[in-house]
C-alpha cells in the first residue's frame, strides 16, 4: 500500500537542499534545515555611492554626502567662477559678491519615506557666515554650534557660505541628523539594521574607482596618495569614501 503524502513548498525546498547538501542531518525538520542553510549562505549586496540625493542615508553626519561646493551670488545660483578650496575642500576665501553653496537630501522630500525631519546639529571650527534654505530654521546658536530644525517636506537642505574669514575660515563642519544613536557613532543605525543580514559588502560604488561610472569618466584615484581622507570635507560623488569608514563598517 502507497501512503500518499502531501508536501507543501517548504517541504519540497527542504528536500532540494538534503539533495544538493547531502551532508546536513536528515532528522531534522525540513524548516530546521532550510534555516540553517540560509544563515550560512554567504548572500551579499552593492552599496550605493554617497551622493546627495542617496536614499541610503548611510552616515550620522549627512555633510559628508553633500553635494561639491556650487559658485554662485545672490541674482545667480551658479555663476561659473572658481573657489579656493584646501586640499581638503573647505572653503579658504570668497570673491567679492560670492557665495559657495553645498545641498543635501536633495529632490528627496517627495522620494518613498522622505528624509527626516527634525533637530540638526550643525558644528564647525573657525570664522563665517552661514545661511540654508528656507525650510532650515536655527533654534540655537553658539560659537561653533547651531541646532536646527528642518522640515524636510518642503524640500532638501540648503547650506551656503556667505563670508568666511580667511586667515580662520570655515572647516571641520559637520551636520548631525536626528538619531538616538550615542556622540561618536559614525553609522545611522537604521542604515545598519538593512544590511545586517549580508555577509558580503561590496564597496566598488563607495570607493568611487570609477570615476562618474562611464568609460570616458576621470578616475581620481591613481595613487595611494589620491585616497580619501576621513578629515575630507566631504565623501561624496566622485571623491569616494575612505577605507577606514569600510573597514570600521566591516566590524
Amino acid at each position: 500500500m502507497i501512503t500518499k503524502i502531501k508536501l507543501n513548498k517548504v517541504s519540497l525546498l527542504g528536500l532540494a537542499l538534503v539533495l544538493v547538501f547531502p551532508s546536513l542531518i536528515l532528522s531534522l525538520p525540513a524548516d530546521r534545515m532550510i534555516a540553517r542553510q540560509l544563515n550560512r549562505m554567504p548572500l551579499g549586496i552593492n552599496l550605493n555611492r554617497i551622493d546627495d540625493y542617496s536614499t541610503e542615508y548611510a552616515f550620522l553626519d549627512v555633510f559628508k554626502t553633500s553635494r561639491a561646493w556650487i559658485s554662485g551670488n545672490q541674482t545667480d545660483w551658479e555663476d561659473g567662477r572658481s573657489l579656493d578650496l584646501d586640499e581638503q575642500g573647505w572653503v579658504r576665501s570668497l570673491k567679492p559678491g560670492q557665495i559657495a553653496r553645498t545641498l543635501m537630501f536633495w529632490d528627496l522630500s517627495k522620494a518613498p519615506g522622505g528624509y527626516p525631519s527634525g533637530r540638526y546639529v550643525v558644528q564647525y571650527d573657525g570664522e563665517g557666515t552661514i545661511e540654508y534654505t528656507r525650510n532650515v530654521h536655527r533654534i540655537e546658536t553658539s560659537p561653533g554650534r547651531e541646532t536646527l530644525e528642518v522640515d524636510s517636506t518642503a524640500g532638501g537642505i540648503g547650506f551656503f557660505i556667505t563670508s568666511v574669514n580667511p586667515s580662520n575660515y570655515l572647516h571641520n563642519i559637520r551636520m548631525r541628523m536626528p538619531s538616538d544613536a550615542p556622540d561618536g557613532e559614525i553609522f545611522n543605525p537604521a542604515f545598519l539594521e538593512s544590511i545586517k543580514n549580508y555577509r558580503v559588502i561590496r564597496f566598488i560604488l563607495w570607493m568611487a574607482i570609477d570615476g562618474d561610472d562611464t568609460p570616458q569618466g576621470p578616475c581620481l584615484q591613481r595613487r595611494w596618495s589620491d585616497r580619501p581622507k576621513v578629515e575630507d570635507a566631504r565623501w561624496s560623488g566622485t571623491h569616494g569614501v575612505p577605507l577606514e569608514m569600510m573597514i570600521a563598517l566591516c566590524n
